[in-house]
């Protein structure tokens, strides 16, 4: 059995649908994949929807609404919602081993059976590469990190569950949130790289495809090797939809949007969606001024 986890308030039912409704249609044998939900409010009604959606995927909703501090650092971008992953693998079976999990702005397109059998090494988890430190951590000096130290995006994980009980990551992240809070910019994800620094097995880019790969222009040629960011680009596994560019915010930003709408209509949830809306372009000095930026920055993973 393969273990999936995702985290949703009563707000992202329609997303949580559509990334469980890509993952029934991407398996092949859906019937060996067990998702448990972390529930932040999400309604019995909304439960039973889910479960349709997900046919045959078992689900089981675990409520961690009680768990994660109404105080947890949030942003305008970021809520609690998010810190649901370091407390969700807790509620798993003792003898689960390995747990993979998935935000539910991403919709996945091949058989998650490859990151069951991942090798992780020594590493209590994978991911994939966003970055470096320095691009992510504000405050990476002051943790004595190599600037070079690479920085993973935390929408796909791959979990070595008896690692994360003996080191209580979930609660060494949270810790790290919280002491550092002021300097934060992606909540639980600064959390993951600031406690992790680096220790952590890279999974192919492919594998969590953000959308600064989907751009005419991004920085992972400057830590990956031009074909897997080239397969990453062309034949992506788990496409994320990451940043402001949301498929029910945007409709001319990303060339995945149509995908993620074609399985929106199938999951019979379209109408908890809000009608897309076109963003307005940048205006040009605006958008030159985001290019040079982009290129002396160089990219991170963003959620």
């Amino acid at each position: 059995m393969i273990h999936v986890c995702l985290c949703a308030d009563s707000n992202f039912v329609a997303p949580l649908a559509v990334t469980l409704r890509s993952l029934v249609e991407s398996q092949p044998d859906p019937r060996t994949v067990h998702a448990v939900i972390g529930s932040f409010g999400i309604t019995d009604l909304d439960q039973q929807a889910l479960r349709a959606v997900a046919d045959p995927i078992t689900l089981d909703f675990v409520d961690l609404d009680d768990e994660i501090p109404d105080d947890a650092p949030t942003s305008a971008h970021l809520n609690r919602v998010v810190y649901g992953r370091c407390a969700i693998f807790d509620h798993l079976p003792p003898e689960t081993r390995r747990a993979i999990y998935l935000d539910c702005d991403l919709i996945v397109r091949d058989d998650i059976g490859f990151l069951e059998r991942f090798d992780l090494g020594d590493a209590p988890l994978a991911a994939v590469q966003a970055g470096l430190v320095s691009q992510g951590l504000t405050q990476w000096r002051e943790l004595g990190l190599s600037p070079t130290t690479p920085y993973f995006n935390s929408g796909v994980l791959v979990v070595d569950l008896e690692a994360w009980r003996d080191r209580d990551l979930g609660q060494a992240v949270i810790d790290f949130v919280y002491e550092h809070r002021e300097v934060l910019r992606w909540g639980d994800q600064d959390g993951f790289n600031g406690v992790l620094a680096g220790d952590f097995a890279k999974l192919p880019l492919r594998w969590n495809q953000e959308t600064g790969l989907r751009r005419p222009t991004n920085s992972a040629y400057t830590f990956a090797e031009e074909s897997e960011v080239e397969d990453a680009i062309a034949n992506p596994a788990i496409v994320h939809f990451t940043g402001q560019d949301k498929p029910w915010n945007s409709v001319d930003r990303d060339p995945a949007t149509r995908e993620w709408h074609a399985i929106c209509a199938r999951t019979g949830l379209g109408d908890r969606i809000p009608a897309p809306r076109a963003a307005s372009p940048p205006r040009p000095r605006l958008l030159w001024f985001r290019r040079r930026a982009h290129t002396a920055l160089g990219w991170i993973g963003r959620r």
